[in-house]
């Protein structure tokens, strides 16, 4: 049939491989991360980095942290968390009560 794979030739490249290898390649990695991640909270990207390495998936520092970053996989001691500071809200100026 001369009109069955009709269409620009980037279109149908994509059609025959929807993902890319680059793509595959960051999906591997990011769930070897997560693995070391989901066993061991308390680390951060280089220990979860040292253990994606053992399982076979050979990355930068700069990659893992990249991956870490983006799906907010962080250290539970590295994130400080707000403390002692006032909360923004109304002031006695605006507040109708007040008047």
């Amino acid at each position: 049939m001369p009109g069955a794979r009709s269409g620009p030739p980037a279109l149908l490249a994509a059609l025959a491989s929807p993902v890319t290898d680059a793509e595959l390649t960051e999906a591997y990695r990011a769930g070897a991360l997560f693995d070391a991640h989901r066993d061991d909270p308390e680390f951060g990207h280089r220990s979860f980095l040292d253990e994606a390495r053992t399982a076979g998936e050979a990355m930068a520092e700069r990659t893992a942290w990249r991956i870490c970053r983006d799906n907010r996989w962080w250290s539970v001691f590295g994130k400080r968390r707000c403390r002692g500071k006032k909360r923004q809200g109304r002031t006695a100026g605006m507040n109708p009560a007040a008047t």
